[in-house]
């Protein structure tokens, strides 16, 4: 498998990282919805990739930025 390698500033590690925090509970919701045993399936196993792939840039965001790269508050 092809991979790619990919530098991130700060600014474009968290809208990469709130981006995926969004797309991973809209998947969620609607996995819960039951959208069809096909379509569950999909997303089931695109649900994984997506959580590696985040999982993987949390880790790494988190060690060059520190924790406050999660906080998606935006002053709420």
């Amino acid at each position: 498998m092809s991979k790619i390698n990919l530098q991130l500033d700060q600014k474009s590690a968290y809208v990469l990282l709130e981006a995926m925090t969004n797309e991973i509970a809209r998947w969620r919701a609607m996995t819960e919805e039951t959208v069809g045993e096909d379509a569950l399936a999909d997303y089931g196993n695109d649900m994984i990739h997506l959580l590696d792939t985040y999982e993987q840039l949390k880790d790494t965001a988190v060690k060059e930025f520190g924790e406050h790269i999660l906080d998606f508050t935006r002053g709420e």
